[in-house]
């Protein structure tokens, strides 16, 4: 990650690129009682 920190993109891009980690990364890969109530557990200790 060095090579990027003289040349940082714009913060727009960033919080682009973590709301796809977040929603087409990680998400998919909760566990499915997290798909049937994802209110039960309020600290998603699967992340």
């Amino acid at each position: 990650m060095k090579q990027h920190e003289a040349n940082p993109d714009p913060a727009k891009y960033w919080r682009e690129f973590g709301d796809h980690l977040v929603w087409n990364v990680i998400y998919p890969e909760a566990p499915d009682s997290y798909h049937e109530d994802p209110y039960m557990d309020s600290f998603a200790t699967w992340l």
